[in-house]
């Protein structure tokens, strides 16, 4: 109940719209701009969009590195040492306190996630549906199609991946993925940050950069090294013996990677608390 409590807390205390709107504003604009164009094709050709398009935002890697950045905007106080923290500590000990902060990490990646995705959503209206095919529009521009109106088109739209993806699995396929990711970039940030000031942003930072330098490289075996390019729909196995690693396998990397790193906090609150009871 202790862990619960402070969670409760911690929600209260830094969910804050002063926190908050200034991460996902910076999100919004790069989404606006991605479909923004789309929705004035659909618009002129009187077609709907739909939902899963959110999931086709991440086939181009400036806009993955952008939404990664946001990510380092939300987790970027990471750990919390204000003196509400030290209280906290007090009260529930090192190791439970980084629970907590694991805890929080793993909410408020799933607040980003679902939030990004309702900005699309929102965005789109009212052309966008839920619809449970890809629609003409899609299917179209993905051959060459409406090309007067989409001279420089954002989107990177493969007719085989769409004729592969359902539109509901290429949404929970992206929305999986970017809560992962999400969470690992929070749990880098938190425990290095802990272990060297600064050390987990400056590795985040690191990892955006190594993910645009990697993308020059797709179809080699050190594209897959970035695990933000896990993100893009096409660089998942969608076809058999296509090389690529299935979306199984990335899952597995993400958690195994956040286990990890969660493991070496551990080791480090662990030493901290025995440390902090030995002088007391």
């Amino acid at each position: 109940m202790k862990i619960l409590r402070t969670l409760f807390i911690n929600c209260r205390y830094y969910w804050t719209v002063k926190r908050l709107l200034p991460v996902f504003i910076f999100s919004f604009i790069y989404t606006f701009i991605f479909l923004s164009q789309l929705k004035e094709t659909a618009k002129f050709y009187n077609e709907f969009i739909p939902w899963s398009v959110w999931s086709l935002l991440f086939t181009d890697e400036f806009y993955i590195g952008l939404t990664i950045t946001s990510v380092l905007f939300l987790f970027s106080c990471l750990p919390f040492s204000d003196p509400m923290q030290i209280w906290l500590i007090l009260k529930i000990g090192y190791r439970k306190w980084g629970i907590v902060q694991t805890l929080y990490i793993g909410l408020s990646s799933l607040l980003f996630t679902v939030v990004h995705f309702l900005m699309a959503i929102l965005y789109l209206i009212p052309q966008g549906l839920p619809l449970n095919t890809w629609g003409r529009l899609i299917k179209n521009l993905s051959v060459g199609a409406y090309t007067p109106v989409t001279e420089h088109f954002y989107l990177n739209l493969n007719p085989i991946a769409i004729n592969f993806y359902t539109p509901l699995r290429a949404i929970l396929q992206v929305f999986i993925m970017l809560f992962l990711i999400t969470f690992l970039v929070g749990m880098v940030i938190f425990v290095f940050n802990m272990l060297v000031p600064n050390l987990g942003l400056i590795l985040s930072g690191g990892l955006i950069v190594l993910s645009f330098f990697f993308s020059f490289a797709g179809g080699l075996w050190i594209y897959y090294l970035s695990p933000l390019n896990w993100l893009d729909l096409y660089q998942i196995r969608h076809t058999p013996y296509s090389g690529l690693p299935t979306f199984s396998s990335v899952v597995s990397w993400a958690v195994a990677i956040i286990l990890v790193i969660g493991f070496i906090g551990y080791l480090f609150l662990r030493k901290k608390e025995v440390y902090h009871n030995g002088n007391h």
